[in-house]
């Protein structure tokens, strides 16, 4: 029994380890100096961020030397690091995503007019016991899915400049563990930068 759960730590360990020497880089995600409070993985699932679909786009913009400006995407990606299989709910990202900007001042960027209705939508629609576009999805070990965060339907992003985006998520997420046992804080945060020139180089 004892060979049993030194086996699964170490599984669970090595998993963890493999998903965070690689993903980042994969992701095309730029550090930031980490919140004290900032947790990517709640040890069920992990999250980053980047402002490319996927590594593959990531290396063909690097190879050909582009540089787009950013227009206000970003990618979330959650990874279950457990070796267990476990649903996720997931909805619109307004519903399920808290999102803070901050400009290259430090000023949180507030939303427009059209993007505070957006906002606002998810309690009004939860008064009236109607959700739409609500996607299950199972998670085997170490597979992932990725959300698309259309950050400029809601706030006003201008093309080229430099942006600190703090991503919060605790909804539609497993809230126990394998055994049942309550997850002490299951919301996962992650941070991505974006530079004056969007380029992500």
């Amino acid at each position: 029994m004892h060979f049993r759960v030194l086996l699964q730590t170490t599984l669970v360990i090595a998993a963890q380890a493999a998903f965070f020497g690689g993903l980042s880089h994969a992701q095309g995600t730029i550090l930031a100096a980490k919140d004290s409070e900032e947790r990517s993985s709640n040890s069920l699932l992990a999250m980053s961020a980047s402002r490319y679909a996927s590594a593959s786009d990531e290396v063909e913009i690097r190879r050909r030397g582009l540089r787009l400006k950013w227009e206000g995407t970003v990618f979330v990606t959650l990874k279950n690091v457990s070796l267990t299989l476990f649903r996720v709910v997931d909805r619109p990202w307004y519903y399920d995503y808290s999102v803070n900007i901050f400009d290259s001042e430090g000023k949180l960027v507030l939303p427009t007019s059209r993007g505070a209705t957006l906002l606002e939508s998810p309690a009004r629609e939860a008064e009236q016991g109607v959700i739409i576009g609500i996607r299950v999805a199972d998670m085997l070990p170490a597979q992932a899915f990725t959300d698309q965060l259309e950050l400029s339907l809601v706030y006003p992003i201008k093309p080229g400049e430099s942006y600190t985006i703090k991503i919060k998520r605790s909804r539609g997420l497993p809230t126990k563990d394998a055994a049942g046992n309550q997850i002490a804080n299951p919301e996962l945060t992650c941070t991505l930068v974006i530079p004056a020139d969007g380029s992500g180089q």
